[in-house]
């Protein structure tokens, strides 16, 4: 009898250092408790029919992004998700479909609550500016959501403040930046030390004001 697989914090702990926001099981596969408590506080998913988020031979991450825009970002998001294609990532788009007028809170807060249930490992989000969605976006407890516009900012938000949603601003990047800033905030880990605890002081916060 082949022997079942067992997923320990120590697992979940190593993965997250690695940038891995989802890890493969089967149907076997026991997931201890301290495992799932810690694979919550971390965002990390477990993802059964292996398709992303795992380190391959050549070492490249392959996550599962949630990607969404309004009007202004439609055409910037329709790009963007074909290069994330073809790196390999899996992506979900919420929309919108046309360049009709939209309402950005609606799409912010679909991606955003797509990474907060761990549908997804990260979110991408267009609009004019990148403004206005961080702003919904950041509204949902759970998410950090960093607007960019280069790439130190993409790698300083996923390094110091563990950034799981990217927005961005189709009126003021190129398709190439963008391309480039999306690149890093996917490829670069949190890299905890001082920073974890920061990151619990903004939980802090967030849970001082949710509702009981």
């Amino acid at each position: 009898m082949a022997k079942k697989r067992i997923i320990t914090d120590i697992e979940i702990t190593e993965a997250w250092k690695k940038g891995i926001r989802s890890i493969e099981i089967d149907n076997d596969t026991i997931i201890t408790p301290q495992a799932q408590d810690s694979a919550k506080v971390k965002n990390i998913i477990f993802v059964k029919n292996p398709v992303v988020s795992r380190v391959s031979n050549n070492k490249i991450n392959k996550f599962i992004i949630t990607i969404g825009s309004d009007h202004s970002g439609f055409k910037i998001k329709e790009i963007l998700k074909r290069y994330l294609l073809d790196s390999g990532h899996q992506v979900k788009d919420i929309g919108t479909f046309t360049e009709e007028p939209c309402d950005y809170p609606d799409i912010s807060y679909k991606v955003a609550i797509s990474v907060k249930e761990m549908q997804a490992d990260f979110g991408i989000i267009i609009d004019g500016t990148g403004v206005a969605s961080s702003i919904v976006a950041n509204k949902i407890p759970g998410i950090r959501a960093a607007c960019c516009t280069n790439e130190t900012m993409a790698k300083i938000s996923r390094e110091h403040n563990d950034a799981n949603i990217l927005t961005l601003g189709s009126k003021i990047l190129g398709e190439e930046l963008i391309k480039n800033i999306c690149t890093t905030f996917i490829n670069t880990s949190f890299s905890e030390g001082r920073h974890l605890n920061r990151i619990e002081k903004i939980r802090d916060i967030e849970k001082k004001y949710l509702k009981s």
